[in-house]
């Protein structure tokens, strides 16, 4: 079965058009752009055209653009290094040892790891030295929820403290818990809300 040529000529082929007439439908519906890398001209169909996007005649110009070498001066020890078009916005020093100083690091540990170590302290430092002990705390934890309103929820269970005070880890001051259920009895404590009101 044979089709009208796609570049408007009127004549039948076989193919989507007569042999050499694609060129003449590129020209007809493209659109002239500049190469990015060598600024020749170059035709674009309409359909595949977008304003500043990256338009080059071929995969060499494309490989020559983005693998060009840029000269930049590092923000802490203003030796200058070369970083590619890519790397233009993201690298701001010239080694990993210049970007750990200028952080502020000590060891290799940034600001932030220091303080979550500080922070783990001091949740130790809250608890009791038995607290510690995984041992003891699963012969203590039960595997189902103590809290009457869950029904025994068996999933995601930790240890709660009854009385709020975590240096006092006896048996009798921690209830097995879900962690809706710890976060439920937290919540309602932080608003000032007795729950032996609502139950």
């Amino acid at each position: 079965m044979k089709n009208l040529c796609s570049c408007g000529c009127g004549q039948l082929c076989n193919n989507k058009f007569i042999h050499g007439h694609n060129l003449k439908f590129r020209k007809k519906n493209g659109v002239v752009v500049k190469c990015r890398n060598c600024k020749n001209n170059i035709l674009v169909p309409k359909s595949k055209f977008k304003e500043n996007d990256n338009n080059f005649c071929n995969r060499k110009c494309y490989l020559e653009f983005h693998t060009k070498k840029f000269a930049k001066v590092c923000k802490l020890c203003k030796k200058t290094f070369t970083v590619t078009r890519g790397q233009m916005k993201i690298r701001t020093f010239c080694s990993d040892n210049c970007n750990n100083k200028y952080k502020g690091t000590i060891e290799g540990r940034t600001n932030n790891s220091i303080k979550r170590l500080e922070q783990t302290r001091k949740c130790d430092r809250l608890y009791c030295d038995a607290w510690r002990d995984d041992e003891y705390k699963k012969e203590i934890k039960k595997n189902y929820c103590e809290d009457a309103i869950c029904k025994g929820n068996s999933i995601n269970l930790v240890l709660h403290h009854i009385d709020d005070d975590k240096k006092n880890c006896k048996p009798g001051n921690l209830q097995t818990l879900c962690r809706s259920c710890h976060a439920r009895i937290h919540g309602l404590k932080r608003g000032g809300i007795n729950e032996s009101k609502i139950s």
